[in-house]
């Protein structure tokens, strides 16, 4: 049985492969597919097969009605019959199809969280996405309320008219689910 993680440098042509998550699946997924069914499970393992293609089948799986077909037939009677070459012969749609072959584990892998340097709006906009967006907010909030907190701080000291507000030039961003934040504060250089 082989053992699989997230494939790096040469490994990554794994990418291309297809698999089969159970024995009874019908439908194959690439190695993304399993890795969110991983996290979905939240399992640190799974068995899968790799999908080996069946060479000499007599029938297609047909991208379109994500149906089986027999080879022969797709032009016949499919309205989605398009030919690759544009004249005739096989559709665009015509894949092959696969068997269960090798037994594969498949584990999960600590990422290193991703940090983002945010100065603009922008900025925030490229760092998030559906799945990460509450973290942010709650981070963002996080460090609002702390900068206005300085502010009333700084408003304390006999020195503060000198530096009457608190400034920032953005801040960093680490993609984690923690809501840590780390400040660090110092005199303005001139």
């Amino acid at each position: 049985m082989s053992k699989m993680k997230k494939p790096t440098g040469r490994n990554q042509k794994i990418m291309a492969k297809y698999f089969f998550i159970t024995s009874s699946d019908e439908q194959t997924t690439d190695f993304e597919g399993v890795m969110d069914h991983l996290n979905y499970i939240d399992e640190n393992e799974i068995e899968g097969f790799e999908a080996k293609k069946v060479v000499g089948a007599n029938y297609f799986f047909c991208k379109d009605s994500f149906e089986a077909g027999e080879k022969g037939n797709c032009g016949k009677s499919c309205a989605a019959y398009k030919p690759r070459n544009g004249k005739n012969g096989i559709c665009k749609h015509n894949r092959p199809v696969y068997e269960h072959g090798n037994k594969v584990k498949f584990y999960k892998t600590k990422m290193k969280n991703k940090e983002y340097h945010i100065k603009t709006v922008q900025d925030m906009i490229d760092c998030t996405n559906e799945d990460n967006l509450e973290d942010f907010l709650i981070d963002l909030k996080g460090s609002l309320a702390v900068a206005h907190a300085l502010r009333e701080v700084v408003k304390t000291f006999p020195e503060a008219d000198k530096q009457k507000k608190v400034e920032t030039d953005g801040f960093i961003w680490t993609d984690d689910g923690k809501h840590n934040s780390t400040i660090s504060i110092g005199e303005e250089s001139r």
